[in-house]
């Protein structure tokens, strides 16, 4: 392992829940762990509605000693965007994916808890955003 920067996501639910995947592992983390919630209700022909998942991300950093640093996030998606309606299955695979890209992009890179948190946001916003338009995902206080 040496002086490399290793970083394993781990993600669980904000409520009770035995589910457990790690990002990178085998099969990465576990479309189910996004459960979406109707938030607003799309009442029109156009683009609108949102719904949302709210989880912890546990990152696992561990170039001596293991240390875990929880990011508290709200992953939100259009129920209707340009592509047309967005269906709970695909917006929990495509948020799994994202999830999973972001982890690969900032492990190793030595971020400092807080600036861990923020950059895992905005690298898998950055590629929830390539395959559902419209969404967003806002860190939440522990």
């Amino acid at each position: 392992m040496g002086t490399l920067l290793r970083l394993v996501a781990v993600v669980g639910l904000l409520s009770v829940s035995a589910c457990v995947s790690i990002a990178g592992g085998p099969g990465g983390i576990s479309p189910s762990q996004f459960e979406f919630v109707p938030v607003v209700s799309h009442d029109g022909e156009d683009s609108g509605g949102w719904k949302a998942a709210r989880l912890i991300i546990n990152l696992l950093r561990f170039p001596d000693e293991p240390d875990f640093v929880s990011c508290h996030l709200s992953v939100q998606v259009p129920e209707i965007n340009r592509n047309g309606p967005v269906t709970d299955g695909f917006a929990q695979r495509m948020a799994a994916q994202a999830a999973d890209a972001a982890a690969a992009r900032v492990a190793g890179q030595g971020y400092l808890s807080a600036e861990l948190c923020l950059r895992f946001k905005v690298e898998m916003l950055r590629e929830l955003e390539l395959l559902i338009p419209g969404s967003r995902i806002e860190q939440l206080l522990p």
